[in-house]
Order: structure tokens, then sequence, then C-alpha cells
């Protein structure tokens, strides 16, 4: 979709320049859904999209993919780790060493994907707030191992606690109205839906890189620091539209709970990890007035 079927699209004028949006997949191990993954990247109906992929050292056939993918889609960066530094540390790594072109930052589980219109609906959130939105998130639906949908439509289990909280109608093109929730800073509490469902401001990204020390947990999750710390800076906006899947399988948290118990933001094994992980954070940032970039 070139800019102005998008802008027709999606009821955007012409007085704002289209941000560039990076979409960053940070992969380890998941060769089985990692092609799936990358091609709603490309598939994207956003005109101004930068993508990222970072290999977490893999030892399956995950790096071929990823070189096949680039060669399909030249302008794709491939960043391979030197080791497995986990999410959280290879995010780190990755925006301490290179430069990152997008004004907005989606990060990419690689066992999830993208729908299409993603990126389009999450811009026309943050330019609703005229580029000041620190962090938007969106709901999803739930996929199994090969992609059948087991639940679709989930929705920010927080929305029934809404009261006091502004319903934001975006702007209407001919994909229609849509709605979201805008949730004050002072708000607590796990208010995202998991996984590949959140677009964050480029400065709030950079200041909470900053903020991290070079020592991180290999088992420290992006989302459980980045979407507390960005919330804290701004506020979250939260779509209702589902504009992503998170795939149920053996190897990621779902696996230790029934169906659709992973959205429940107060289950005790995620409370568990937001808290010690936000505890560490909290204790080990760097204070903001020492705060160097390379």
């Amino acid at each position: 979709m070139n800019e102005a079927e998008w802008r027709s699209t999606y009821g955007i004028g012409g007085g704002l320049e289209l941000p560039l949006v990076s979409i960053i997949a940070i992969n380890w191990n998941y060769e089985r859904y990692l092609a799936t993954a990358l091609a709603s990247t490309g598939a994207q109906d956003y005109p101004r999209v930068e993508i990222i992929v970072i290999d977490n050292h893999s030892n399956d056939g995950s790096v071929a993919l990823i070189e096949d993918f680039v060669a399909r889609h030249p302008a794709t960066r491939f960043i391979p780790m030197p080791t497995n530094l986990g999410q959280l540390g290879a995010a780190h790594r990755f925006f301490s060493t290179h430069a990152v072109g997008g004004e907005l930052i989606a990060f990419l589980d690689t066992d999830d994907f993208l729908f299409p219109n993603f990126v389009s609906h999450h811009v026309r959130a943050h330019a609703a707030f005229g580029g000041k939105l620190a962090l938007s998130s969106s709901a999803t639906v739930q996929v199994g191992p090969t992609g059948a949908l087991i639940a679709g439509g989930i929705p920010h289990d927080r929305f029934i606690e809404m009261d006091g909280w502004p319903r934001i109608s975006l702007p209407p093109g001919s994909t229609g109205q849509s709605a979201a929730i805008q949730v004050p800073a002072e708000a607590t509490g796990w208010l995202w839906n998991p996984g590949t469902s959140n677009m964050i401001r480029r400065s709030t990204v950079d200041a909470l890189m900053a903020a991290l020390p070079q020592d991180i947990p290999r088992d420290h999750c992006l989302d459980n620091v980045a979407l507390p710390f960005a919330h804290e800076e701004g506020g979250s906006l939260l779509l209702e539209a589902p504009l992503s899947a998170y795939r149920t399988h053996g190897y990621n948290a779902s696996s230790s709970m029934p169906r659709l118990q992973h959205f429940n933001p107060h289950r005790p094994a995620h409370i568990a990890a937001s808290q010690t992980q936000g505890a560490w954070f909290r204790s080990s940032r760097i204070p903001k007035a020492s705060q160097t970039r390379p």
C-alpha cells in the first residue's frame, strides 16, 4: 500500500509526516514458527517499516530461515548474537551497539505473528496523540502450534476496571471507526496483552536501554521490564482491536497452565516473574543523571 492509499484507508491527513516503524524480531531456536513470524513483518500494509531480525545464537535451523528471508527482503537487517544473551539482554546489546531508525518500536516474539494491519493501527493511535504517546498495546487472538485458532478477540483483562479511563475514538477511514482505552500512568498492575501486542515510542526505549545495567540475567524478558517502564513514563493506550496472534505451544509460558489462562495477568506465575524482574530492574538500574549511550 503506498502512502496515499494508506492515508485514505486509515483516515490520516497529509499534515502528519508518517513515522518510520522498526519491527525488531528477537529469535532463539524457534525454527518451527520463525518463517510465519517473519512473513508477517513483510506483509504489513503500512508504507514505512524497518525490519530487524536478531538471532540469539540459535542452534537449530533458524539462521538459514533468516538468511532466506533477507535474500527475499534485502532491506532487512540481520543481527546475529555471538552467544545467547536472553531476550532482554539481546535487546540491550543491540541498542547499545547499533543504530535504529524507527520513531516507534514493535518487538516481535518469533513464535507469534502480526496481522497485516498491526503497524497501521498502532501508528494511527500514536498519531492521535501527536507523537507523545509512550506505549500502545492491542488485543490479540490465541492460536495453537499449527496456527489453528483457539480463542479470538482476547481483550485486555483490565477493560473491566476502566472507570474514569477515557475511551478514545481513533480517526475513521475505510477500515471503520476503532476505539481504545487511555490508562493513566498512575494505574498499577499488569495492563497489557502478552508477547507481540505492543508498540513503544523510540525515545522511551532509548531511556530504558540507558537505564539497564550490563549484567542482565538470561531468563529476563523484555516485556516484564519495558512495558511497566513505558507506562510509568506516559501511561498506556489499550487498543480494542485484535492485531496479532499469540501462539500456545509446549515451549513458552502457556505450557504450564490451562489454555487461555496465560491471558490472566493476575495468575501466580506471571505475578512472580513480573515482581522478580521488576525488583531487579529497580535495584540495578543506572541512575538517570549518569545515563550515557555509546
